[in-house]
């Protein structure tokens, strides 16, 4: 829970020094796999301010700094660089499976959940 805290508030302040937009642009449209690119590349990349696409440094450095930051609480068989570079993976591929999730969530919510009555 502290990592992900750590990582958030990490994120929210490159966010602003950055000036990145963090949050996720849905696309909503489109095959299945672009979909799914689409959704994997906006973990990677980010909207500035001014509209442009460009690395989502805000994303990547705050997961970092978190991820850093938890070698400092971790007992020390649980410390070191793999297992940091581990949880930095972890981490990204969590933002992925929420990005998906963002991306496909409102479609499988329709779905399965407003089906229309059929004679209606």
């Amino acid at each position: 829970m502290v990592d992900s805290v750590t990582s958030g508030l990490a994120s929210s302040g490159f966010c602003v020094v950055l000036k990145q937009d963090p949050r996720y642009f849905r696309l909503g449209e489109g095959s299945t796999i672009h979909r799914t690119l689409y959704s994997v590349a906006q973990q990677l990349s980010a909207k500035s301010d001014k509209g442009q696409r460009q690395v989502n440094w805000s994303n990547i450095l705050g997961m970092l700094v978190g991820t850093v930051l938890s070698n400092t609480y971790y007992p020390r068989p649980e410390r070191g660089l793999g297992l940091t570079v581990n949880r930095f993976g972890v981490g990204l591929a969590w933002g992925v499976t929420g990005g998906l999730a963002d991306e496909f969530w409102p479609d499988i919510d329709r779905r399965l959940f407003h089906k229309k009555k059929t004679g209606q």
